[in-house]
């Protein structure tokens, strides 16, 4: 599925860094105000184009590894973006 959002390039970046960060450290650093500002901008993203619920994992309850909030996909928001066979608005889950 392709989002008709257009992003500016320093949101590609906070997306690129968060993930960088994930990737580099066995567990996400807790605490960390560059990390919570990542994962904020991270939010504001998914809020362009979905409607979402948050679980919060600041404190790596759930898993040290984890960002610190889990996002599940509840519904697009932008109806020119479903397609004819999800017209509920449902998130496309990709499976492999």
């Amino acid at each position: 599925m392709t989002s008709t959002a257009i992003y500016k390039e320093e949101d590609l970046k906070d997306i690129k860094d968060l993930l960088g960060i994930f990737v580099e450290y066995e567990t996400v650093p807790r605490g960390s105000t560059k990390i919570r500002s990542i994962q904020d901008q991270v939010n504001i993203l998914f809020a362009r184009d979905y409607e979402f619920s948050k679980i919060d994992n600041s404190d790596g309850n759930y898993c040290k590894s984890y960002p610190l909030d889990l996002i599940i996909l509840t519904r697009q928001k932008h109806s020119s973006s479903f397609s004819s066979s999800n017209p509920e608005g449902e998130p496309a889950i990709a499976t492999t």
